[in-house]
């Protein structure tokens, strides 16, 4: 079913509470472009959101307020159908 609906790339920064969505406007976001084929994923030990992946391999962090680009891991093609997820026993994003 995914690969049947059509993709729609924005930049857009909402966060969710529990109960409602608010939207943001960060002074620093990814640019849309970069988005495809990303993944999201909460880091509980530094209380950061992680968006991972894109057609340029690129990292952002969320901390709440802006975003910030992370340094790439060294990855020879953009990064296609991986996984990601927080390692508790690591106490990181892998």
């Amino acid at each position: 079913l995914h690969d049947a609906l059509p993709i729609c790339l924005s930049n857009q920064t909402w966060t969710y509470d529990g109960a409602i969505w608010t939207p943001h406007t960060p002074p620093v976001s990814p640019p849309a472009p970069a988005l495809g084929e990303s993944h999201l994923v909460y880091d509980p030990a530094r209380g950061r959101t992680v968006l991972i992946g894109g057609e340029r391999a690129s990292i952002y962090e969320w901390d709440g307020s802006t975003w910030h680009a992370a340094a790439a891991v060294p990855w020879p093609r953009p990064w296609r159908r991986f996984f990601t997820g927080f390692h508790p026993a690591r106490g990181r994003v892998v």
